[in-house]
């Protein structure tokens, strides 16, 4: 449904969108189900996140749907694919050696109001954008509405926990606080 509803954004020419999912909610999954979608076309597709962590299990998560990709980070050679799991530190300083992206997809989007991410978003402004995240705000309160025009909200935890999609979980805390 979330893929369904992103595609049909873009389409109805909604270009940044904006995805809430919770924590193992499958957001890895549906970027790989996006990115397949157009993968076979002749779109670039940038997938960018934050922490190399991140990269690798972006990397992983194309490698196992059998996606062509390259990696930009500090390290790895350019290999001229047209999907390519980027480093944000990486991507920004290369920005005017790659070629213009038609889609831009943001893992842990609520960290795309930071310098090297509005950089990324000024000079491609005219690429389709997918933001995913779990937490669709920004601890500094800072809004991201004028950066996602569109705001597609996943299943709550309960849903995905009552449809065995995750397990549940149990949460203890003291009784008081003694700071």
């Amino acid at each position: 449904e979330a893929v369904t509803e992103i595609e049909t954004a873009w389409k109805n020419r909604i270009k940044s969108v904006c995805l809430q999912l919770s924590t193992g909610g499958g957001k890895t999954r549906i970027i790989r189900t996006i990115v397949d979608n157009h993968a076979q076309s002749k779109k670039v597709i940038y997938v960018i996140a934050h922490r190399s962590t991140l990269v690798r299990q972006l990397s992983d998560e194309l490698t196992e749907g059998g996606i062509k990709h390259g990696i930009i980070q500090a390290g790895c050679p350019y290999i001229k694919y047209r999907v390519q799991v980027c480093s944000i530190q990486t991507l920004v300083r290369r920005i005017d050696k790659l070629p213009e992206p038609e889609i831009i997809i943001i893992d842990e989007c609520h960290h795309s109001r930071s310098n090297t991410y509005q950089q990324i978003i000024k000079v491609w402004k005219n690429a389709l954008m997918l933001g995913v995240t779990a937490t669709p705000r920004r601890p500094d309160g800072k809004p991201m509405s004028d950066i996602f025009q569109k705001l597609v909200i996943g299943p709550p935890m309960r849903e995905l926990i009552d449809g065995k999609y995750l397990c549940d979980y149990d949460y203890y805390a003291p009784d008081t606080v003694n700071m």
